[in-house]
């Protein structure tokens, strides 16, 4: 096999992969839209996913796959476990939908997924620490960040690698990601944090009451 055929069966192996993702957003909304979730229908998704087990190894179908063979192990779904995966859904799709005055372009986009953001939430050093930004966020311009950054002693950065301290995740998802509620660039991020680097993973909101903090100094 030549070195071609196997890089595009790498690429056909990964637009596969993103289909899977894309799909299960999808369902997973359509499973939250009544803002309940009863046990034929978590069976359904776990079915789905174990069909689709060959792309429910990675980040992050993979926290969603586990936590659901977890918790219908006894054949048993309780309302605890109801709320939980509830919460662990919203997270997964980014929760609602934006309302269109603050979507991209008047365009209807997700909100970013939680599910990677750092647990517990770290206390965010400016100085001196690299600072990389995706989605779209609702402080301003990417412009804008960076300079914020740069005021605050540190540096903003384009590109994700082994020795970034913070990637900043959006609040509102970009229409240039992957999928609707994460792109590449998280991905990546997570895949080095799991290897033990220590990037961080921070949302907006966190970002910028730290910032804000930072700017008003100690009292």
């Amino acid at each position: 096999m030549s070195n071609d055929d196997i890089a595009w069966r790498f690429r056909r192996s990964a637009r596969v992969s993103d289909r899977s993702v894309d799909e299960l957003i999808g369902l997973c909304r359509g499973i939250l839209a009544d803002g309940r979730i009863v046990q034929a229908e978590a069976e359904f998704l776990l079915q789905w996913m174990a069909a689709n087990q060959a792309n429910c190894m990675q980040w992050p179908m993979n926290m969603l796959y586990g936590r659901l063979c977890e918790m219908l192990e006894d054949s048993y779904f309780d309302s605890s476990e109801e709320t939980e995966l509830i919460e662990l859904l919203k997270k997964f799709t980014g929760g609602e939908l934006p309302p269109e005055e603050i979507a991209n372009g008047g365009l209807v986009v997700s909100y970013s997924s939680s599910l990677p953001l750092d647990q517990p939430i770290p206390k965010i050093i400016f100085s001196d620490k690299s600072f990389c930004f995706t989605g779209e966020m609702c402080f301003g311009p990417r412009k804008d960040c960076a300079a914020l950054v740069e005021q605050l002693g540190g540096k903003a950065v384009n590109s994700i690698n082994k020795v970034l301290n913070y990637l900043v995740v959006g609040h509102i998802g970009s229409l240039s990601w992957a999928h609707s509620t994460h792109g590449r660039k998280i991905e990546t991020a997570v895949s080095l944090r799991d290897q033990g680097h220590k990037v961080a993973i921070i949302g907006e909101q966190h970002w910028v009451r730290e910032a804000q903090a930072a700017l008003e100094g100690p009292h």
